[in-house]
């Protein structure tokens, strides 16, 4: 997901990020566009999802977060963006240009990771929010619970990835607009995703019900915060395996 959290239209008609993000944190690391490892800070996509303006996203809270709840001494967190805001998810499936770079991504982050001794460095887990872009048709829908559970497992099989690997898939967010009208058709067919995949397994975190800005459509900056601490206690109740992969954790809990 390529945040737009404090990304405000401006007076002359363009957009910018306001440059208000979580701080920094030395053990949070990011791979950017040009293949090396830097600090983690936000705007995290600004140099992958390069045709957008790019703000705060769930990334950076979610590592810091994760770090808190592990308190181990020694940790470090590694990122990998590769989001592309506005995707639907033809454009990820098998054999496309976003999910080859996707692919090549996590396969080079791997191997140039700043580990010393004897760490062992491999992927965790892949953080995915998509979906929007598929609402806005019948067809769209039926088909989208096969194209994902197609590249959930490509991505699996091409990264090789341990068995103890895991995918957590975020819903997608309400909004009212004629283009989503079928939003809640396909948030049915995400929630079965989740619910049907075991190899990959797929845990799910309901974003419905977070703020949105003004535009209807992307999450506040206060949002994302919200989004990314909800994915690190889901990802610590994986590993300490205090969680069911067939209930959602709700970011905003149901009244």
């Amino acid at each position: 997901m390529a945040g737009r959290g404090g990304v405000e239209n401006l007076a002359n008609g363009t957009r910018a990020f306001d440059g208000k993000g979580p701080d920094t944190d030395p053990r949070v690391h990011c791979f950017n566009a040009a293949g090396r490892w830097v600090q983690a800070k936000e705007p995290m996509h600004a140099d992958i999802d390069t045709t957008k303006v790019n703000g705060v996203g769930p990334g950076l809270i979610f590592a810091k977060e994760l770090l808190s709840l592990q308190q181990s001494p020694g940790s470090q967190i590694g990122l990998v963006p590769c989001a592309n805001g506005g995707s639907s998810i033809d454009e990820w499936l098998p054999g496309t240009v976003l999910f080859q770079q996707m692919v090549d991504r996590a396969l080079r982050s791997i191997g140039s990771y700043p580990s010393t001794g004897a760490q062992v460095v491999r992927l965790k887990g892949l953080l995915w929010y998509q979906g929007e872009s598929d609402t806005n048709s019948t067809e769209a829908v039926k088909s989208f619970p096969s194209k994902l559970t197609d590249v959930f497992t490509t991505f699996w099989k091409r990264i090789d990835s341990p068995q103890d690997f895991v995918i957590q898939q975020v819903q997608v967010t309400c909004r009212v607009m004629e283009s989503t009208k079928y939003l809640e058709d396909l948030r049915s067919a995400q929630l079965e995703v989740g619910r049907a995949m075991r190899s990959p397994p797929v845990w799910t975190v309901d974003a419905k019900g977070l703020q949105l800005k003004a535009d209807g459509m992307h999450l506040t900056r206060e949002a994302q915060y919200i989004l990314g601490t909800v994915l690190a206690e889901q990802h610590m109740a994986i590993i300490t395996n205090t969680t069911s992969a067939a209930v959602p954790w709700k970011c905003v809990p149901v009244a």
